[in-house]
């Protein structure tokens, strides 16, 4: 059986991934930044990243799955201390849960591996961008085989879209580009786990050479809309189309973020968003809004992307 070494198992799709296939595994170790999760299984075993010294197993495989919503920029050094626990225990066979977390308006069609991402400077993005790119190169440079599986949006209970589903009842608007008759790509948080699983099945005995590939993980649908995601209880007056300002009604205030997006250079940007997101907190008018290019929330009273 398949020895499987990990980080990100505690989180929301790491979980549902243990409750399902916590069986197909001789052993699955937990890696975690700070304190160990509590073992729920007698094949599973935890340590931090300052006591991965002491782990002298073998793994055929390494599964990635964290992401720290709270210091982005934090997730790339975590990413490099993953891989650098890898090439320590000659782990030569990787997934890395990436996320295909933007959606152009002008993408009508399901989103698909020759899908672009938009080109706009957000840090949630440039992050994930940034993690296949080093996840690329290691796969190169230290002769592993690395595959990155992009979901969309992903459902299930727990999870951070279920809870943004649930608080649009508190919101007098929802504010979706094109009355959100826009094609969304979701997936449920079942649909990622057995994907994960299809591949260290299929891949643990293939003589397969292609050093990277990238899946995106979608379920299939062909007419799911943005209104249909994001409308509960039946409240459609509450949709509305924004205006063509990409990222706030206030026409300052969207031109200084799109001065921001502009310039990649501009590290404070993380900064200013929250900002923002703090301002729009305490708005008499609360709303929510998605922005022409983003399915990231900039302002909204009833729930935070952090």
């Amino acid at each position: 059986m398949t020895k499987l070494l990990s980080i990100g198992l505690t989180g929301f799709i790491g979980t549902n991934f243990l409750r399902s296939y916590v069986n197909n595994f001789e052993k699955i170790h937990i890696l975690t930044r700070h304190s160990r999760p509590q073992v729920l299984a007698p094949n599973i075993d935890a340590s931090t990243l300052d006591e991965v010294a002491s782990i002298n197993d073998e793994f055929d495989w390494g599964l990635y799955m964290a992401h720290d919503h709270t210091d982005l920029y934090a997730n790339i050094d975590l990413f490099r201390s993953f891989l650098q626990v890898c090439e320590r225990l000659s782990v030569k066979r990787l997934i890395v849960l990436s996320s295909f977390v933007v959606y152009d308006f002008l993408h009508e069609e399901r989103i698909s591996i020759n899908s672009s991402y938009i080109k706009i400077g957000e840090p949630y993005i440039q992050v994930k961008q940034k993690l296949e790119f080093i996840a690329e190169r290691y796969s190169l440079e230290k002769d592993a085989q690395v595959y990155v599986l992009q979901p969309a949006v992903v459902l299930g209970e727990g999870g951070a879209w279920d809870r943004l589903i649930r608080s649009l009842s508190e919101c007098h608007k929802i504010g979706l580009y094109g009355n959100g008759s826009y094609r969304c790509n979701w997936v449920h948080v079942e649909q990622v786990s057995e994907k994960i699983i299809d591949i260290i099945i299929s891949q643990s005995a293939s003589t397969d050479t292609d050093k990277f590939k990238k899946y995106i993980v979608s379920n299939g649908s062909t007419d799911e809309t943005w209104k249909d995601l994001l409308v509960v209880g039946g409240e459609l007056e509450k949709i509305e189309s924004p205006n063509n300002r990409r990222y706030h009604n206030n026409m300052m205030m969207n031109l200084a973020l799109i001065i921001i997006f502009a310039i990649p250079s501009l590290r404070i940007k993380s900064y200013i968003l929250k900002k923002v997101r703090a301002k729009g907190s305490n708005s008499k008018f609360p709303s929510i809004w998605f922005p022409i290019g983003l399915t990231r929330i900039v302002m909204s009273r009833n729930y935070s992307l952090n």
